[in-house]
């Protein structure tokens, strides 16, 4: 018996990568030790006599798929200020997933805000800020990726207000022109 790639077992016997023998009826197994990377195979072959198995054990595919999130909207901000999206929970991604933003900045948990793409892993929370327009009414959207999926933070700027609250010129006067 020979193998490569794994061990195997004959019996209840212990695990070996080592060559030795087996007898007619005897049971055999392999193991293999799974790939550190996503969607990657290993391959263990037994040989048996001058007879060779393969036994092949694949990774999952990477999850790069969060779960759906809602950053909110904020509206009625002061030109020029900035806004915070409520903080989310990231779940549904597997391992280290690519995180960028555009027209803005993410902060991942209680680090420091960045707009430098990073990597993300489920359960991180990100919170997504961006700078008010410099005029009334108009929107900024702010774009937060995460692996395949994009969701948007809007920040909307208060109306421009052009009626005056009411007041009163107060008592009259009057004044005598001389001479």
């Amino acid at each position: 018996v020979a193998v490569s790639g794994g061990e195997y077992a004959i019996g209840s016997g212990a695990y070996s990568s080592a060559a030795g023998s087996i007898s007619n009826g005897e049971a055999v197994k392999v193991r293999a030790t799974a790939a550190a990377e996503f969607a990657t195979g290993q391959t263990v072959s037994l040989t048996i006599g001058g007879v060779t198995g393969e036994f092949t054990v694949t990774t999952a595919a990477q999850d790069i798929t969060p779960n759906a999130i809602d950053l909110g909207t904020v509206t009625d901000v002061t030109p020029g200020a900035t806004a915070s999206s409520v903080s989310v929970g990231i779940e549904g991604i597997t391992g280290a997933v690519p995180i960028s933003v555009s027209n803005g900045t993410y902060t991942l948990g209680s680090g420091s805000p960045t707009s430098d793409a990073g990597t993300i892993e489920n359960g991180q929370t990100v919170t997504v800020t961006g700078t008010a327009a410099a005029t009334f009414a108009t929107e900024i959207v702010v774009a937060l990726t995460i692996g395949d999926t994009t969701e948007n933070f809007s920040v909307t700027t208060v109306a421009e207000d052009t009626n005056p609250d009411a007041f009163e010129l107060g008592a009259t006067a009057t004044v005598s022109a001389p001479g």
